[in-house]
């Protein structure tokens, strides 16, 4: 019998202040943090999709990434995020 896990990230967005956003991920597998970014001001999809770009290329050795669960926010509700995501195979739970 063969058994299969999925390589799921969580990812979410903190805002601290006024002015500052945290971008974490997490392997919910390894239940530890495997990349983020902080940012003063504006936090962009292009910031998060590059971030998300870094991670996975940094952890290729890896199993591949199937499946990122956020929360909702409307940073993951536009094209280039989708696009990111189509492109790399990606699911979103």
């Amino acid at each position: 019998m063969s058994c299969k896990t999925n390589y799921v990230l969580c990812i979410d967005i903190t805002k601290i202040d006024k002015n500052y956003h945290l971008f974490c991920v997490l392997d919910l597998a390894a239940r530890n943090i495997v990349g983020h970014c902080f940012v003063q001001d504006n936090l962009n999809v292009s910031t998060i999709v590059e971030t998300l770009s870094q991670i996975i290329e940094d952890r290729s050795f890896l199993p591949k990434v199937q499946i990122i669960h956020s929360d909702r926010e409307s940073f993951f509700k536009n094209n280039p995020y989708y696009d990111f995501l189509k492109k790399n195979h990606i699911n979103i739970s």
